[in-house]
């Protein structure tokens, strides 16, 4: 009787143990995210993009971080992500580009960064695909706010005009 009754608290107890270790945080801003998996991003997107808009001297991304989601050893990043193609003779003039909400996870391998899963919302219906994208908490935000498009726009022209100062 003692043996069914350790065998039961046992077994009653690993799910919740297991689920204690499986707990997911989530974080607003970019608290959790470093220069190192900025640039990851960005180099992704870039990589993406490669090929899809006229051909380019140089491609640029930038992105505004809602927050973040920690489950196993996975980082999963919410974030407002502004791309854009640029070329030399037209200097500061975009050729291309796009600007969306979108949510990238990252899995740590070694000392470094790999890229496991990317996703942004549907052309068809964005705002249902976005709820199940994100949590609620950042929904609104990443559809409606013009000042994070603001934002993204005078980072992405401080990139690009240091580029040009750089192939002059």
């Amino acid at each position: 009787m003692k043996k069914l009754k350790l065998s039961l608290i046992v077994v009653l107890f690993i799910p919740i143990l297991l689920a204690g270790c499986n707990k997911t945080v989530l974080t607003d801003g970019s608290i959790n995210v470093t220069t190192e998996m900025d640039q990851i991003i960005s180099d992704y997107i870039i990589e993406q993009y490669k090929g899809i808009y006229e051909p380019s001297d140089k491609q640029f991304e930038v992105h505004k971080v809602y927050g973040t989601e920690k489950k196993n050893n996975k980082l999963t990043v919410y974030f407002y992500s502004l791309f854009g193609t640029y070329n030399l003779s037209t200097k500061t003039e975009e050729q291309g580009g796009h600007s969306l909400p979108a949510l990238i996870t990252l899995k740590r391998q070694g000392s470094s960064y790999s890229v496991v899963e990317y996703k942004e919302p549907d052309e068809g219906d964005p705002g249902i695909s976005l709820k199940r994208m994100f949590p609620r908490k950042y929904v609104k935000q990443a559809r409606y706010d013009e000042s994070d498009l603001e934002k993204l726009d005078l980072q992405m022209k401080k990139k690009v005009e240091q580029w040009l100062a750089e192939n002059r």
